[in-house]
């Protein structure tokens, strides 16, 4: 598909002036369909 400033809206939520290289703590956010567990479970504080 090519990219086409009138149909495709999205903005860079980054920040311009950020060295994203750099070392640093990041956090996301992942989302899974009808909060299924699929990427592990904790079981006494650990992840399995």
């Amino acid at each position: 598909m090519v990219y086409d400033s009138a149909v495709h809206r999205r903005r860079s939520i980054r920040y311009k002036d950020y060295d994203y290289a750099q070392d640093g703590t990041y956090f996301i956010t992942i989302c899974a369909q009808d909060m299924k567990c699929v990427f592990g479970k904790i079981q006494k504080g650990r992840w399995s």
